[in-house]
């Protein structure tokens, strides 16, 4: 029996990890003029009394420098050691049934990753629908202002950059942070020159949830609330433009996302329907820091048995 016991686990051992094998991803992926490498493998696949656990690796990395990006090193992991899964929800005596633990390091990976690949290097010419000019952008706020300063409307070369990696943070609820640099160029004196600069500091929420079988999942980033904007440079303008800049960034923002298909009222990320087979689907979740450290998300799901259809699994030999 102890042979046959033994024979069962391998071959549960092989089916597993033959399916974990195909979750496996190595690529690239484009965003805006950025390259962003990525490669997911499983690393350890373990059969207990509390279920069957696998643990995946992941590295991200840049196919090269973006051109605002000043010279920096490998990323630098932080994180401690993974909070054991246990079955039991954290804090509670509710088991679960699915669960996903996320490492900082994961996230801070990734975003450092695509922040030194140039994500962040962004011209708002190439993404604003409407022209960069004193006229378009300021001329209804503040028309007597800009007239004293230029005869005609100024075309402006609007420029974001990063000097640090966004982070991501879990303390004090999920969230990512992230500070820019917006600074504005014109024509003056036959040459380009830099007229004004913004800086930026956005806090961008994170949550999850199902409803209805949609997974929801929550990017919260309110422009009025979730985004401050100062004036860190202005050697001779009237005060009053880079102010006003500042205060009509946010609206600009917007019409710059919506030229790639997003819309904050609506969610950065749509809803989408929870894959399921034979009805095993999630139909609840919880999201939750978790750890000493609080370094950890997780994600802890559950399976509505009432709505699942039996399958045969297959023959598994027991004489070895």
């Amino acid at each position: 029996l102890d042979s046959q016991i033994g024979e069962l686990e391998t071959q549960l051992n092989d089916m597993v990890g033959g399916f974990a094998s195909v979750l496996s991803l190595e690529g690239e992926t484009a965003i805006l003029d950025a390259t962003l490498q990525y490669r997911l493998a499983a690393s350890d696949l373990a059969i207990d009394a509390t279920g069957v656990l696998i643990a995946f690796e992941a590295q991200f990395g840049a196919a090269s420098y973006g051109p605002c990006v000043p010279p920096s090193g490998a990323f630098v992991p932080s994180a401690h050691d993974s909070p054991a899964l246990t079955g039991v929800l954290p804090g509670t005596s509710a088991p679960y049934h699915v669960a996903i633990l996320v490492s900082k390091d994961l996230i801070n990976e990734a975003l450092y990753a695509a922040w030194q690949a140039g994500v962040l290097c962004v011209n708002l010419a190439e993404l604003s629908p409407i022209p960069l000019d004193t006229s378009t952008l300021m001329g209804q706020d503040i028309p007597e202002v800009l007239a004293s300063v230029w005869d005609e409307p100024k075309e402006l070369d609007i420029r974001l950059s990063a000097a640090t990696p966004p982070v991501a943070i879990f303390s004090g609820g999920p969230r990512i942070e992230a500070e820019l640099a917006a600074d504005v160029y014109a024509m003056e004196l036959d040459r380009l020159s830099r007229h004004w600069g913004n800086g930026l500091q956005a806090q961008i929420g994170i949550g999850a949830d199902i409803d209805g079988g949609m997974l929801i999942i929550d990017v919260g980033f309110d422009l009025d609330t979730d985004l401050g904007i100062s004036v860190t440079y202005n050697e001779w303008l009237p005060s009053a433009i880079p102010e006003q800049f500042a205060a009509n960034f946010p609206g600009l923002i917007a019409a710059g996302l919506s030229t790639q298909g997003l819309d904050l009222e609506a969610g950065l990320v749509p809803p989408f329907a929870m894959p399921g087979f034979n009805g095993l689907t999630l139909t609840d979740l919880d999201l939750r820091v978790v750890g000493d450290e609080e370094d950890y998300l997780g994600a802890f799901g559950w399976i509505d048995a009432t709505q699942v259809t039996a399958f045969e699994l297959g023959t598994i030999e027991l004489n070895g």
